[in-house]
């Protein structure tokens, strides 16, 4: 048999991830929270109204903003009080963040907990650097590789296929993406943020955290994206589908005028933060 020329293969995947052939579609709570967000006429109250009629988002959006994710001070009791402190935007990626959970969690051992670590790390460094907003950053590293969540979901015996070719043979997992998918899980990633009508601010980091010098408009939030993403793989906490740890790409170091101090400082904050975690789910 012939097999699938790689453009071809890429094109399949766009359309399948884009119509959500098999990814499950966002609960109406949420797809009803993102539009309420996004309108000029909504009150902080009436978004935590709708958040609130749905008893087990409710619980996952106090857990994760009351969790090392965020480096609030006190306990968060209530959905209006997280709006206040983390705004309208903030608290949308949370929202999307926290529906998603079930999903990641049991589609690839260990990948909700590498996004995790991940989205603290991208806070942590926005902190360090004064860059953007930590709150904003931590969103963005949180949701990075929702694409590889599109592939299990729509080539599942592909993907697993992959991953575990790629555990024996120690490859970098984009590359062989490319290789077997014609595509890999960042362009994917932009493919499903676009489907779920997610703001260029969250789709570009999705999109270029492997090469944030391509994102031109917004360098800053993908370079993030990729030192706390090359961070958190050092560091060992959870899976992001191979063991092989690329360096800090030189431009985001660059951009984000990082120096080696700076990522001592984040290293050893990250550190304290994961164990933290660590203990929480112990």
């Amino acid at each position: 048999m012939t097999p699938t020329p790689a453009g071809d293969r890429r094109d399949m995947l766009r359309r399948q991830i884009q119509r959500l052939t098999n990814l499950p579609s966002l609960p109406l709570v949420v797809q009803r929270v993102l539009q309420m967000v996004d309108s000029t006429s909504v009150t902080g109250k009436e978004l935590a109204a709708e958040i609130e009629q749905d008893a087990a988002l409710t619980a996952r959006v106090l857990k994760l903003v009351n969790s090392a994710f965020y480096a609030s001070s006190g306990v968060v009791s209530t959905v209006s009080h997280a709006l206040v402190l983390l705004g309208f935007e903030v608290v949308k990626g949370v929202v999307l963040s926290a529906s998603i959970f079930d999903i990641m969690n049991s589609s690839m051992m260990g990948l909700w907990e590498h996004s995790l670590g991940c989205g603290i790390g991208a806070r942590l460094v926005a902190d360090q650097t004064g860059a953007c907003e930590p709150e904003e950053a931590s969103v963005s590293g949180l949701l990075h590789d929702i694409g590889k969540l599109a592939f299990i979901c729509e080539v599942p015996k592909s993907y697993n296929r992959l991953i575990e070719a790629i555990r024996v043979s120690n490859h970098f997992l984009l590359e062989v993406e490319v290789e077997v998918l014609g595509t890999d899980h960042a362009e994917a990633g932009e493919w499903l943020a676009k489907r779920w009508n997610l703001p260029d601010t969250l789709i570009r980091p999705i999109r270029w955290h492997h090469d944030p010098k391509a994102s031109e408009d917004d360098a800053v939030r993908a370079a993030i994206v990729n030192v706390a993403d090359v961070l958190i793989k050092s560091h060992g906490y959870g899976f992001s589908g191979d063991e092989k740890v690329n360096p800090i790409d030189p431009f985001a170091r660059e951009c984000l005028q990082l120096t080696i101090d700076d990522i001592e400082k984040v290293v050893e904050k990250l550190t304290g933060e994961i164990k933290k975690v660590q203990m929480a789910e112990a």
